[in-house]
């Protein structure tokens, strides 16, 4: 193996510099070619020296996440409404910053070790003093935590992890989508103009390219108000709030 170049003296490896240094190496090259050895050469190290200071790969991605989320946590609002739209904008935003992230986010999730228990935290305390408690509080957790990460996660899905590339796969999508059968596809074809690259399924461009913002806000509006009648509901259990 090649010798890695020197680090300066003056720039001590740390676990700060690494992440920072694998952040910075995933946003311009993106996962697929992230690994610890191209990490250590760039920081002119060997690869023991990176996994002592960080252990393995999979806790050195998990604080990749962390930093990407760093100060996505909003301040507290008056109306937790305005606290959770707010958080879940700024949590795309980080991510739109570092799309090549977000495909780490559903699997860190799994262990848990790449999501802020800062924004769990303050969640939960935002979701108790709007009234939410017991399974109304649970439920509207998991459906905002489960709907940001979702969501953002599939709109900034990369266009292919297939051996092919992302252009062959657009090449493969486009075509699909023009050949489609008028007989059994009659509803796609009839809003093809503002459905197609517009749409999930139906879009051969990442969000990292082709940001869904309308969206994203149409979805974000929802969200809130399902939430709100949820409250409602679990305020008055006996009434017929819809």
């Amino acid at each position: 193996m090649a010798q890695p170049r020197r680090a300066p003296a003056s720039v001590p490896l740390d676990r700060e510099r690494i992440v920072a240094a694998a952040l910075d190496r995933i946003d311009r090259t993106g996962l697929n070619e992230f690994s610890v050895r191209v990490l250590a050469r760039d920081l002119g190290v060997y690869p023991t020296a990176v996994s002592w200071h960080v252990g393995t790969r999979a806790e050195l991605l998990a604080e990749v996440v962390s930093l990407a989320l760093k100060d996505v946590t909003p301040p507290r609002r008056r109306r937790w409404q305005d606290w959770v739209r707010e958080l879940m904008s700024r949590y795309r935003n980080a991510l739109h910053r570092h799309p090549n992230v977000a495909p780490l986010l559903s699997a860190q999730l799994v262990s848990n070790a790449g999501v802020s228990m800062e924004i769990a935290d303050a969640l939960v305390g935002v979701l108790s003093s709007a009234g939410f408690e017991g399974k109304s509080l649970v439920r509207a957790h998991n459906a905002i935590l489960g709907a940001m990460i979702g969501w953002v996660g599939l709109e900034l899905a990369p266009q292919s992890l297939s051996a092919g590339g992302a252009a062959e796969a657009i090449d493969r999508l486009r075509d699909r989508l023009d050949n489609l059968d008028p007989a059994s596809h009659a509803a796609l074809l009839s809003h093809r103009e503002v459905l197609f690259n517009k749409a999930f399924v139906l879009r051969w461009e990442s969000g990292a390219t082709n940001p869904l913002d309308d969206s994203f806000n149409a979805f974000v509006h929802a969200l809130v108000a399902g939430i709100g009648v949820m409250l409602a509901r679990s305020r008055h259990p006996d009434s017929e709030i819809p």
